[in-house]
């Protein structure tokens, strides 16, 4: 199976840091979501800099959809 735009709503936990965003296309073959990370509070001109690591893959099992 290839490639399908997803579009849902949810989060991923990488390390110990919880980023907020999209499934932007999903692997359902191989259990995989190419996730978006959304701007959020880190973006903010007080905020921390902004992290390089805004678009990943990573397993299905690992990406928390947000509840409708």
């Amino acid at each position: 199976m290839s490639w399908q735009m997803d579009g849902r709503i949810g989060a991923v936990t990488v390390g110990e840091s919880r980023r907020e965003g999209f499934a932007l296309m999903r692997d359902k073959g191989r259990h995989l979501i190419a996730f978006h990370v959304l701007p959020g509070e880190a973006y903010a001109p007080s905020g921390p800099e902004p992290s390089l690591l805004d678009q990943f893959v990573t397993s299905d099992a690992d990406f928390e959809p947000t509840a409708a």
